[in-house]
């Protein structure tokens, strides 16, 4: 007998006795109540599952003849079908046992002093126990758990060894997941944690621990924050205190690091006051910090209401002083009510009025009488998600591929049909007309927003009444647009025809130019049956090009180069006859002592419908270049709303391009200004002919939403939202809604840290698995990874990367290589350039994409298929970007299986694998794909996630496999069997 029939025999033995013990959970019914023998089976069947894998690859390393092998896979693949349907049945009546057992022998409800009558009538909150991950907290665990099952003689100890180890996460499950499920073991385990875990010293080093590792506060404002250290350091010490750890044995050394822990004008505020004639002690500096804390938050609770600044009407006689309870002389009924009142009513509130009546003056309406000698304030807090909804639908989009389908529908056709008849040209710049909704001019019910508009201007005059110097520049902006008729006088202040948009100041200290801006706000309106502006425009069509595509195209040429349209929508007049609905109200003059009415001349950029205005000027303008200058339209096409952002191989074809490009825009009305290029050549072409380039070198320049340095020629991420986000949200806590406001704030198009977001990624799944609420605490463990994580974004500020994909001009044999790979958490892929220059081979990081895995639990091979579909999309999706580079193509996996799939016929195989295989041999061909092996698949980083300090250095990552930088003969032997013709 050969070694072939030899393992075929005994995997033919294994699979029988899969198929007995998946019978015998097809045959469990309802009513099975035996942990013990359920547990038993499920560990059982994933030991016999162990040994089929292992037979399962030995024969499929055997077998050549292609015939076999595809009989093989599929058999191979219905025993996964089996076992996997067997296990999640276990799993789940596993649950669903465990968690009825709990609610029905937990012996705090059992031993409860509570009456039996009390306790029918009262319900109580559910008793969870938490989690154990490993940390000092394991004498709270371990006193819940024995209390709750180990001390429950109703259960066995198999019983109380299942619960233990599924109350435990990784590293303390680490420490008895070895352990067989009987009796014996569950001593020795618990022995064994207690010797690991309860140890006096280890739990002294874990507080000690966390003292050392406290997040500092640097702002004193943050008064959460102050809280929040001060609770986590009396916690702390009270429980060094509780093991006998006096002040004494580390006093010097933690009145150093709470110091360093306090914002600086605390510190110097303590160190004023602190006694000078002893040495400082721990206690005095937390006395201290409670004082301070609280005296900020007395302070932070004095709430500055409207209700304090407006005086209210005086002098009218109640009908009842209200000053003493006195007994009812009269009850008035419904039917006699109207006798007795007057037609005299005056409004005190929205909902509250006076009411004139015989007896005098009655208060009525929408409120609620208040007896109490207290003064009580009832606010209302709205805490609406939909902004958070947004930002991670927009980090979901830059997850995606762009959608390389999307077209103009018939609708979006004709809007832009009718812009553009509507479009004039003036002779200085394009004027167009409000894009009403249906094309039928302004609604009936569009209220003119006068109230609103005056109650804002109002705010905002106070508001700048405390800051002279943004008052002064905010007025001089609108000087300057009267002066260049952006801005003109409004002929008819009719306060009740057009629309008055409110207004307001906008400050950013990082722009060199513009740091203030007035923002108009088209959207207000009184109430929700009351239509703004914005409600009555169309929004149009996004005629803007992928800032993805834009991304990638600006990497590739040597010599690269970027601009600005200088004030891009005010360029654009609005017709005369829709400039009543651009009115705004502004403050007096040394002419004019009452508030002003000015309109808009121009296009606003707070208007739902300006982007799509913008973007439909410039293309309608730029189309009548395309055959003349066909470069320049391709490059003005590209213009991301106000940004150009391009590349040439020569700095001369880069002068040619936007000298050009500077003329024909300004022959729209457009400056594009601030230029600003990696090439020195370049920058003085543009001085020697008095184009404006941007002064501040110093700094490098935003470059759609990345950073980019000229000088180096290199691209950075930008990271200032999400450490903004993480510093504000300290004080909140740590809860889902914080978590994910971080996490849609990180915006990585090219996928650089994809190994770090992903662990993020699966972190946000966990989260949504264990139902937390928006608001809620994140248990310990989860925690812990959170912290972990936010620990390793600082090394991603060190992150810089080459803009050049391809390091000089002169590149022969360029090809693509795409890597894909996954894993039971996230599947992925990345792709890199190759390419020959001075006779060497070079390797460039492109991009990469990663997903996380979904929640119902698909087989390994499944997940690795769903990779190769990635790997494929990204292959396409490049080939189209850059279609003249390379036609030369190489997908990469580590999965026999997948491979065998995808050089096969896709209609033989089940509907999700045969739907995905069709879909991958659509995109790539299938002689495309190889095999390499797991340990040299860069894609691997991109499914388990990775520390910062182990990716951003590994050159596995950033220039694929060793092999892929050597000639094509050292390349991996691709040694697959190839499928017959036809299958």
């Amino acid at each position: 007998m050969d070694k072939m029939s030899k393992v075929i025999e005994k995997r033919s033995s294994v699979r029988s006795s899969i198929t007995k013990l998946v019978k015998r959970v097809q045959a469990l019914g309802e009513e099975t109540e035996d942990l013990n023998s359920l547990s038993e089976l499920l560990e059982l069947i994933e030991t016999k599952e162990e040994i089929l894998k292992k037979y399962d690859s030995e024969v499929e390393d055997l077998i050549t003849d292609p015939e076999k092998f595809k009989v093989e896979l599929k058999g191979s693949e219905e025993y996964d079908d089996k076992i996997l349907s067997a296990k999640i049945k276990l799993k789940s009546k596993l649950k669903t046992f465990t968690e009825k057992t709990v609610q029905e022998s937990h012996p705090s409800l059992n031993k409860s002093n509570i009456s039996e009558n009390a306790a029918s009538a009262l319900k109580l909150p559910k008793l969870e126990i938490p989690r154990f991950s490993g940390d000092s907290n394991f004498m709270e665990f371990f006193g819940c758990f024995d209390s709750a099952i180990g001390s429950n003689d109703s259960l066995s100890k198999i019983e109380k060894f299942q619960y233990l180890k599924s109350l435990l996460s990784p590293p303390a499950y680490n420490v008895v997941a070895g352990f067989e499920l009987n009796e014996k073991n569950y001593d020795s385990c618990l022995e064994l944690l207690k010797q690991r875990y309860g140890r006096t010293d280890f739990i002294i080093n874990s507080y000690m621990s966390k003292l050392l590792n406290l997040e500092p506060v640097r702002n004193s404002s943050h008064v959460k924050s102050l809280r929040r250290l001060y609770d986590e350091i009396e916690v702390n010490i009270r429980n060094l205190r509780a093991l006998n750890v006096t002040e004494g044995s580390y006093g010097h050394l933690l009145n150093l690091l709470l110091l360093k822990l306090l914002p600086q004008d605390v510190v110097l505020d303590f160190q004023r006051k602190r006694s000078k004639d002893k040495n400082c002690e721990v206690s005095e500096i937390m006395t201290f910090l409670r004082n301070e804390v609280e005296s900020r938050e007395i302070s932070e609770s004095v709430m500055n209401l409207s209700t304090l600044r407006k005086l209210k009407e005086k002098n009218i006689q109640l009908a009842d002083s209200f000053e003493n309870e006195i007994p009812v002389d009269i009850l008035v009924g419904s039917d006699s009510f109207w006798d007795i009142v007057y037609d005299e009513k005056i409004r005190v509130t929205d909902n509250i009025w006076l009411i004139n009546s015989c007896f005098g003056w009655l208060l009525g309406g929408g409120g609620k009488g208040n007896n109490s000698d207290e003064s009580c304030q009832n606010v209302c807090l709205v805490m609406d998600s939909s902004s958070i909804l947004f930002d991670l639908s927009k980090f979901w989009e830059i997850e995606e591929f762009p959608n390389e389908t999307r077209g103009l529908s018939e609708r979006d056709d004709q809007l832009i049909r009718n812009f553009e008849n509507n479009l004039e040209f003036n002779g200085q710049r394009y004027v167009c007309k409000l894009m009403w909704k249906e094309n039928m001019g302004p609604p009936v019910g569009l209220d003119s927003n006068y109230e609103i508009a005056k109650k804002r201007f109002n705010s905002l005059c106070n508001k700048l009444n405390k800051n002279p110097e943004i008052s002064d520049q905010y007025k001089q902006i609108a000087k300057d647009q009267l002066e260049s008729n952006i801005v003109g006088k409004c002929v008819n202040e009719d306060i009740k025809s057009g629309y008055y948009m409110p207004h307001r100041a906008v400050i950013r200290d990082d722009k060199i130019t513009s740091q203030v801006r007035i923002v108009y706000d088209c959207s207000s309106k009184a109430n929700e049956d009351k239509k703004s502006l914005n409600d009555s425009l169309e929004t149009g069509v996004n005629l803007y090009v992928n800032i993805l595509d834009a991304i990638l195209k600006f990497r590739e040429n040597q010599v690269a180069f970027c601009g600005d349209l200088e004030k891009a929508f005010l360029m654009i007049e609005i017709a005369e006859e829709d400039r009543k609905y651009l009115k705004f109200l502004w403050f007096p003059n040394d002419t004019v002592n009452s508030t002003q009415t000015f309109q808009l001349n121009r296009l606003p950029f707070g208007l739902t419908t300006s982007p799509f205005a913008l973007a439909c000027v410039l293309k309608f303008h730029v189309k009548k270049f395309k055959d003349d200058c066909p470069k320049c339209y391709e490059m003005l096409n590209s213009l991301y709303v106000d940004d150009l952002y391009y590349g040439a191989e020569t700095a001369q074809d880069a002068y040619q391009l936007t000298s050009l490009a500077i003329e024909i825009l300004r022959s729209a009305g457009f400056n594009l200004r601030k230029l600003r290029t990696n090439c020195s050549e370049l920058n003085k072409l543009w001085c020697e002919n008095g184009y404006e380039e941007n002064t501040d070198h110093g700094q490098g320049s935003g470059f759609l939403g990345l950073n980019w340095d000229p000088i180096e020629d290199k691209i950075k991420l930008n990271l200032r939202d999400v450490r903004n986000s993480l510093e504000s949200g300290i004080a909140n806590g740590t809860t889902k809604r914080h978590v994910l406001r971080i996490i849609s704030r990180i915006f990585d198009p090219c996928g650089l840290i994809s190994p770090f977001v992903i662990t993020v990624k699966i972190l946000m799944q966990e989260l949504w698995e264990n139902g937390l609420k928006w608001d809620e605490q994140l248990p310990s463990g989860l925690e812990e990874k959170w912290r972990t994580w936010c620990s390793e974004l600082a090394h991603i500020d060190n992150l810089q990367i080459e803009r050049k994909l391809f390091s000089n001009a002169g590149m022969s044999e360029i090809s693509l290589h795409v890597f894909c790979d996954a894993s039971p958490k996230a599947y992925g892929a990345v792709a890199y350039f190759r390419y020959i220059t001075e006779g060497r081979v070079k390797v460039s990081f492109i991009i990469s994409k990663s997903k996380v895995a979904p929640l119902k639990t698909l087989t390994l091979a499944r997940l690795e298929l769903m990779a190769a579909l990635i790997a494929a999309s990204l292959a396409k999706y490049l080939l189209n970007t850059f279609p003249s580079l390379t036609k030369e193509i190489f997908l990469w996996s580590d999965s026999k299986i997948v491979l065998h799939w995808l050089k096969g016929s896709s209609k033989i195989w089940k509907p999700f694998v045969s739907n995905r295989v069709a879909q991958v041999q659509l995109l790539t061909p299938p002689n495309c794909w190889n095999h390499s092996s797991g340990s040299e698949n860069p894609a691997d980083f991109t499914t388990r996630g990775e520390s910062t300090r182990k990716f951003l250095t590994s050159s596995l990552w950033w220039m694929g496999p060793a092999w892929l930088s050597q000639p094509v003969q050292s390349w991996p032997v691709q040694c697959l069997p190839n499928p017959p013709d036809g299958m």
